[in-house]
């Protein structure tokens, strides 16, 4: 009979339907009449002396007013409220495992102490600590955190028995010895008993931070905490194996997992923040324990509610809303804040009134912290099928074959074993953890929408290549300040491409040098020899992988040089984005072409005319402007914009001066190095070593690719 009650009911109040509901009419009714005497303004005979402009001016604005707040409403037609029932909850053996979600960056930034606080108080809940899995993710790598994490599960084994005893609400330590707010103990408040132990457990919370603040200032005096938060690799910690079963022998408090995640990170590599970390600790997770639910906290967020896992569950474990159930979302509450709070410093307009009527219209939005979230919610339910393809899986979430296995319904976690953790599987969720996990598969790309595709760099580098010019005095260089394997492997396809590419386009005069623009749109260009393009554009069509080895050096089409740069980047130095970019090629152009003139391009921007170097040429060599002149921008152009284009979406207007844009010109190189007297100048192969140490540099011409690299 107990099973067949429902663990939460929802509630609809009639009375605030009622009343919020009225409101709305009555507001409603009060807009229509000033609507109508606004319109019926313009028919009346007597107004013609009235100015017209401000009173549209003013009705427009009441429009928009009106308007702004009659969407404001839709919250308060159905609020709802619900009410939980843990007490109906099955028996702790067969409650679900919880993963819970911590994110810190900086120890300086995020104090180490207010973090343990919030890991401390996620560790408290009221839940059975076997099935209750804590991971903090850091992305500073910092050994400050690390330590603070051990001080904390030492401390934990005490504060936890005492909380759990004396049954404390406020598990955070900080603030339950604060004294700032009065907490009920029961029966307990008079015991002496309980007097005694909560001093013994304050002692003990003062030698923590203690401990914690003394070794954040060795590290600071050792020059430690300077370590470089951006360029470190994955770290992986189990916090319990620091301490030998004879440290505690007497102690049989049962502690939940804590687990100290320090993912990699690169210069060279975007980290996308908080939700980089959030993918990680979600792979990592369920490599460990691979709890059917996850708690996400903000690291000065701890939970202030120690029975929310077990309320969340009531919602989670409810047969009637938990198959169309993503998130539980609980509402912040702050302390230390004015009683008065006239100015809702708490924000309770949002968590208490808004939140209510958004979920009648089915459910809040997810504020990014405090809430409880299903696993399959994020990764799908399509990957419980046995029958899916790896290669498919693969692609999806990446190769690592023991993740693939999380995936199905039955997996079973084997990560401990009898109380040890796997030093393989340990090793596996460090490269679960490495910054270039995801590159390749949609869950990489898919997170990573801003971040420019190899293809569309090459298609800017095979117009340029196919620039007009005598290619002999035509070079192309690249700057990658990604150091992408990628970039590069994408530029030797583009090579390859190119001596079919640039044949063509001489043969049948092309005058789009972009393939991607000029297969998008070739049938409007006419052209003659119909028979022999239309063989010549289903070979280009096909990009090669490769070209024969048959071929001899005479039949090699004529190709500009097609130089990979990607400079050194260390976090210690500056490396002032494009224009420390463009440094690096004027310096590295300057040894191997060393020409006079330059072009620069933006990566998403192609050539769209191939005779600007002929035009450009045609201002540089003139003797009347070449000796004052520095440069000759072009303007851009746009494709696949509106033929009507009202709203200049081409920027006609601004491209009508001789301003410098930052890309599609022609700049001569004396004006950046001046008139310095080059003769007599001369490099050893020992200098030209030591300049390009630093830098990897691939060149391709001709037929062989030479390289250059540290």
């Amino acid at each position: 009979m107990e099973n067949s009650l429902p663990l939460h009911v929802c509630h609809v109040p009639k009375f605030s339907i009622i009343f919020n509901r009225s409101h709305t009419l009555v507001h409603s009714i009060a807009i229509a009449f000033l609507i109508y005497y606004r319109v019926s303004f313009f028919f009346q005979e007597n107004t013609k002396n009235i100015p017209t402009l401000p009173w549209l001016l003013v009705f427009a604005s009441e429009l928009l007013l009106s308007f702004a707040w009659l969407l404001g409403q839709a919250f308060r037609w159905r609020p709802i409220s619900r009410t939980v029932f843990p007490e109906r909850l099955p028996s702790d053996d067969n409650f679900p495992g919880i993963d819970v979600f911590i994110c810190t960056a900086d120890p300086d930034k995020e104090p180490t102490v207010g973090v343990m606080n919030t890991v401390i108080s996620a560790m408290a809940l009221d839940y059975p600590p076997e099935k209750l899995h804590i991971y903090l993710s850091d992305d500073g790598g910092s050994d400050i955190t690390l330590h603070g994490m051990k001080e904390a599960w030492k401390f934990a084994r005490s504060w936890l028995p005492f909380c759990r005893r004396f049954d404390i609400k406020t598990s955070c330590p900080e603030v339950y010895f604060s004294g700032y707010e009065d907490y009920d103990h029961g029966n307990f408040i008079n015991s002496s008993e309980f007097k005694a132990e909560r001093q013994k457990i304050e002692e003990k919370y003062d030698k923590f931070k203690e401990r914690v603040e003394e070794y954040m200032k060795k590290q600071s005096e050792a020059g430690a905490a300077t370590k470089n938060r951006r360029d470190h690799p994955s770290n992986i910690q189990i916090i319990q194996e620091y301490y030998s079963n004879e440290e505690f022998e007497d102690d049989k408090v049962k502690m939940p997992l804590l687990v100290y995640v320090a993912r990699e990170k690169r210069p060279s590599h975007h980290h996308h923040f908080k939700a980089g970390a959030l993918n990680v600790l979600l792979r990592v997770s369920a490599l460990m324990s691979n709890s059917p639910y996850i708690l996400v906290l903000d690291c000065d967020m701890f939970c202030n509610d120690p029975t929310s896992a077990r309320q969340a569950m009531c919602c989670h474990l409810d047969p009637q809303i938990s198959p169309s159930l993503a998130f539980v979302q609980f509402p912040q509450t702050f302390r230390n804040i004015s009683k008065d709070d006239i100015y809702d410093s708490e924000i309770r307009y949002v968590f208490k009134i808004q939140w209510q009527g958004l979920d009648g219209l089915r459910g809040p939005v997810l504020s990014g912290t405090n809430f409880y979230i299903k696993r399959e919610a994020l990764l799908g339910n399509s990957t419980q099928d046995g029958n899916m393809d790896l290669m498919a899986l693969k692609r999806s979430f990446g190769p690592s074959n023991e993740f693939i296995k999380t995936l199905r319904r039955d997996f079973k976690p084997s990560f401990f074993n009898d109380g040890k953790s796997s030093t393989t599987l340990l090793e596996e969720a460090k490269f679960l953890a490495s910054c270039s996990y995801q590159d390749q598969t949609t869950w990489g790309t898919e997170a990573n929408p801003k971040k420019e595709p190899p293809l569309e760099v090459m298609n800017t580098v095979l117009s340029a290549m196919a620039l007009d010019y005598p290619t002999g005095k035509l070079s192309v260089y690249v700057s990658d300040d990604g150091g992408s394997a990628l970039t590069l492997h994408a530029m030797r396809e583009a090579w390859i491409f190119a001596k079919s590419w640039l044949p063509f386009c001489r043969k049948f005069g092309v005058k789009t040098r972009c393939p991607k623009v000029y297969f998008s749109r070739y049938e409007d260009e006419c052209l003659g020899h119909k028979q022999g393009y239309e063989e010549e554009l289903e070979k280009i069509k096909v990009i090669q992988d490769e070209i024969s080895n048959t071929s001899t050096e005479t039949n090699q089409p004529k190709m500009p040089c097609l130089v990979y740069v990607s400079r050194e980047k260390s976090p210690t130095y500056p490396h002032h984005f494009k224009a420390g970019a463009l440094n690096v090629l004027l310096r590295v152009s300057s040894i191997i072409s060393n020409s006079p003139y330059i072009l620069v391009l933006d990566c998403d921007m192609r050539c769209n005319d191939p005779t600007s170097a002929l035009q450009a040429m045609c201002f540089h060599l003139d003797p009347k402007l070449s000796s004052n002149l520095a440069f000759v921008q072009f303007p851009q152009k746009f494709h696949n914009l509106s033929k009507k284009d009202i709203y200049d979406g081409q920027l006609r207007s601004t491209f009508s001066g001789p301003m410098l844009s930052g890309t599609g010109f022609y700049l001569n190189r004396k004006a950046l190095f001046g008139d310095i007297v080059q003769e007599g100048f001369k490099f050893m192969v020992y200098d030209l070593f030591i300049y390009f140490r630093h830098v990897t540099i691939e060149t391709f011409g001709g037929s062989s690719v030479n390289r250059r690299s540290d």
